[in-house]
């Protein structure tokens, strides 16, 4: 799974890349093998990229000061293309920049349809195609007044031509103040911070400690935020009410605590999980199901009438898929 990280404000203690990096850090829990960063400074794109883990990234980060109140930034886990810096993202053509996780299922026939694209592309990622296809799409009309309005509208046409999987990130040097992202599939998360300032992630653990609110974006909705200033669209249509959540910081605890990476800490913490998923249904002073558990009626009563039940897994899953088949057999 990539990972996907956005931010746009200011911040009295960190810059972006910071805020940024810090972001990207508590995502390496879905595995990586590049990663990069992309700000933009006086109305210019500034990428930072690097293959594997995320200390190379910050070295080459270490000489470069941004001034810069915007920016996106990536866990990339390699599907179409190497492990290579320059397959990784974020994803440049023209005046935009993207990041995105996920994966375009119509990538070739968008490039049967649109030969001339071929050119534009640098990369071996079907990602790329996104931003190649945004800026063709604000190319093409050049008679528009308000860039903020047309970088929207490109936006919005660019995702309903995409099929597959994917959460985007994009930016354009044209519109230096505004982050526009839409989602169909992979999560998304928005959140809000007292001072004003919006960051946007894969995973609620990635958004900066001083989110007070939080918005889970459902499939087909598309957002732009300016300095200040939230919208939300649905399926083309903007909403007239966003439902903000508050932030649970509890949620957003997302560490090794101490242990030497995620695999051991999830081993270690299986035992604390297995009794979290019991506790609604299973009564542990007396040691038994609470047979007044409305979900666990039901549950007995979906189970008592299906004839199959199919485990998929791959890996070390596989054996978790052994002995689920062990008891429910």
């Amino acid at each position: 799974m990539c990972g996907i990280v956005g931010y746009i404000g200011s911040s009295e203690e960190k810059s972006v890349s910071e805020i940024l990096v810090t972001g990207l850090k508590k995502l390496e829990y879905r595995g990586y093998d590049s990663s990069g960063i992309a700000v933009l400074e006086d109305s210019k794109v500034k990428r930072v990229r690097a293959a594997g883990k995320l200390n190379h990234l910050e070295k080459k980060l270490e000489d470069q000061k941004f001034k810069s109140e915007i920016g996106i930034a990536h866990t990339r886990w390699a599907t179409h293309g190497l492990p290579t810096e320059n397959n990784a993202h974020p994803h440049s053509c023209g005046s935009t920049v993207i990041v995105h996780n996920g994966i375009i299922e119509n990538f070739r026939s968008l490039l049967s349809q649109r030969p001339e694209l071929h050119s534009k592309l640098k990369t071996e990622t079907d990602s790329e195609l996104i931003a190649v296809l945004l800026d063709s799409v604000l190319s093409a009309d050049n008679n528009h007044k308000d860039e903020e309005e047309h970088f929207l509208q490109s936006c919005l046409k660019v995702q309903q031509a995409l099929e597959g999987a994917f959460a985007v990130l994009a930016l354009n040097e044209k519109t230096p103040d505004t982050l526009i992202g839409w989602k169909f599939g992979p999560p998304l998360i928005v959140g809000k911070s007292k001072n004003g300032s919006f960051a946007v992630a894969s995973d609620v653990c990635a958004l900066p400690e001083d989110t007070e609110q939080l918005l889970y974006l459902n499939d087909h909705d598309l957002f732009q935020i300016k300095k200040n200033e939230f919208s939300l669209f649905a399926k083309g249509k903007k909403a007239e009410t966003i439902q903000w959540e508050k932030a649970n910081f509890q949620q957003m605890e997302m560490d090794k605590k101490g242990y030497s990476h995620y695999m051991l800490k999830e081993v270690h913490e299986q035992p604390r999980a297995v009794r979290e998923a019991l506790m609604p249904f299973f009564d542990f002073s007396k040691r038994e199901f609470n047979s007044t558990n409305d979900e666990l009626s039901k549950f007995k009563e979906l189970i008592s009438s299906v004839s199959d039940v199919l485990f998929v897994a791959c890996g070390t899953s596989f054996y978790a898929g052994l002995i689920g088949q062990s008891y429910f057999e």
